[in-house]
């Protein structure tokens, strides 16, 4: 069974993201991030400056920031030693026998704004205010926003300055503007001459770029449907001869899973250049792709074989359409489809929800 739909061949390129929509980026990276309720509060007028996902993401970064300034940084209290002639807290007697009277010290807990949270928002504005390819409207809002850190001290900024943080509910909103810094901080390195940094195009990083449109294809479906969506790991039917290390087996884990009523449903997201390979002028979809979700098929077949079951290679694109479907005798269908950002929001939308749909 074949179901095709096309429009205008070309293959998708990551360098041509910057020509899908504004509005269309933002609502893909507030998706990623699980943040599209509060989308007015990024997507608005006045972005005439923004025109690719690296603008995207400082803007969201900065208005984050802007937030929590207005808000007010967060405090921590801290416990500090005090040279003082007046008892406050607790009386460090050892210390005190020391001082001259009526001096003494004393231990007491101070609020303070120059916590670790508050020094890596402070350096990665530092870090982006010092990369070059970044423009002077952003620059403009960098400055002031380090006005509302004076008294934040600095902090040497590096990958491990990301690890090991700890989130509570008084500080829960910072994860969002930090793991959006941590993105933009990953992009902007040093220049291998002079000083600075220069800021790569993140929309070129595969790698990156598939884990975003993954957060997004499986967040957009968990928003708008009232279906079990998750992901799930699988361990292969493998059992060790001998001294053989299970643990060199990797796991399969789907990107997205949908289980209705009716029919489970596996999307694998595919950010790649094409959706196909090209040899002597004969296009094919990706061998690999199919190999990857056959595996995920054949193992919910084995599972749940009461359910009807779909596997979605799912695929980008910036102009073209395709939809094509395939039975197998095992009984399960096997699908290739884009999703074409280049549509208005309301007819992306609609194509994303369609797969419940059948086929038109």
């Amino acid at each position: 069974m074949i179901v095709v739909r096309w429009k205008k061949l070309q293959p998708f390129s990551v360098r041509r993201m910057r020509d899908i929509p504004i509005e269309n980026i933002y609502y893909i990276v507030l998706y990623a991030w699980d943040k599209i309720k509060n989308k007015n509060r990024y997507i608005s007028k006045g972005t005439e400056h923004i025109g690719n996902l690296n603008d995207v993401l400082l803007d969201i970064f900065l208005k984050e920031v802007g937030r929590l300034s207005k808000r007010g940084l967060y405090g921590e209290y801290i416990e500090d030693n005090h040279e003082t002639a007046f008892i406050k807290g607790k009386v460090n007697i050892r210390e005190s026998l020391y001082y001259i009277p009526p001096k003494l010290s004393c231990r007491y807990d101070e609020f303070s704004k120059n916590n670790q949270m508050n020094q890596l928002l402070k350096a990665i504005l530092f870090h982006l205010y010092y990369t070059k390819e970044i423009l002077l409207p952003f620059k403009k809002r960098i400055k002031a926003l380090l006005l509302e850190f004076q008294d934040v001290d600095d902090y040497p900024l590096h990958k491990t300055s990301f690890q090991n943080l700890s989130y509570n509910r008084l500080n829960r909103d910072y994860t969002f503007p930090i793991d959006v810094g941590y993105l933009l901080f990953q992009h902007a390195i040093p220049k291998d001459k002079g000083s600075g940094n220069t800021f790569l195009t993140i929309d070129r990083d595969e790698e990156q770029m598939n884990m975003l449109f993954e957060h997004f294809l499986k967040n957009f479906y968990k928003v708008h449907t009232n279906y079990h969506v998750s992901s799930k790991k699988y361990i292969w039917d493998l059992h060790p001869i001998g001294n053989s290390d299970m643990d060199l087996i990797p796991t399969m884990q789907t990107d997205v899973q949908i289980q209705t009523p009716i029919e489970k449903v596996i999307i694998d997201a595919k950010y790649y250049k094409s959706a196909f390979t090209f040899h002597f002028d004969k296009k094919r979809f990706i061998s690999n792709h199919m190999y990857q979700m056959n595996a995920y098929l054949m193992k919910n077949k084995h599972e749940s074989e009461e359910a009807l079951l779909r596997g979605i290679l799912m695929y980008p694109s910036n102009g073209y359409e395709f939809h094509e479907r395939f039975l197998s005798d095992e009984g399960y269908t096997m699908e290739f489809k884009t999703v074409n950002l280049n549509k208005k929001w309301i007819d992306i939308e609609r194509d994303l929800l369609g797969i419940f749909e059948g086929v038109d």
